[in-house]
This record gives structure tokens, C-alpha cells and sequence, in this order.
């Protein structure tokens, strides 16, 4: 088993993922997506008019986009695998039902 680290909100990151997997193993059996952030404390639960644009869209970009383009990016390589298979966790955090 090998793993790859790489930050999902840099896109040149994703690529060289896939080329090192694509290049090494030809597929990818499992892809596991639990990245995530939770920026400046509890702004989503409380009061989003107080936190910076930044700070939203750092959020968005690494627990969203960033786990979608990763995705697109490495589909081939699941597709390629006979049971190829994607995990996406998430935390207790993205619950607004706590």
C-alpha cells in the first residue's frame, strides 16, 4: 500500500498525484477523500456576516471543490480498477443537526 500527500486546493498537487499513480500502478483500487478544514471556529453554525470572504472560500476550495476536482481527476484510474471504489468521509462537523 502507498500513499500520496498532497494539498487538494493546489491543482498542480492533484496532476502529479495522477501521474505518480498512473505511471506506478496504472489504476487506483480506492481513492479516500477526508480532507477538510474548519476555518476561524464556528462561523457556519453562528454568524457568517463576521468571517472574511477569504476564510469562505479557503473552506469551500479544500472541503468541496478541491474534493471534486480531485475526484475528476483520478475517476480514470478508479474506472480502470475491476472494483475500483471512492470513500469520501467527512466529520461531525458538516452536520448542522448536532
Amino acid at each position: 500500500m502507498q500513499s500520496i500527500a498532497l494539498d487538494i486546493t493546489e491543482s498542480t498537487q492533484i496532476q502529479s498525484a495522477f501521474q505518480e499513480i498512473s505511471n506506478s500502478f496504472g489504476k487506483l483500487d480506492i481513492l479516500i477523500n477526508n480532507a477538510g478544514v474548519f476555518l476561524n471556529g464556528d462561523w457556519l453554525i453562528s454568524n457568517a456576516t463576521s468571517v472574511s470572504i477569504n476564510i469562505i472560500r479557503q473552506t469551500f476550495n479544500t472541503n468541496f471543490f478541491g474534493l471534486v476536482e480531485l475526484t475528476q481527476v483520478l475517476l480514470p484510474l478508479i474506472l480502470k480498477s475491476p472494483s475500483g471504489r471512492i470513500v469520501n468521509m467527512f466529520s461531525i462537523e458538516g452536520s448542522f443537526t448536532q
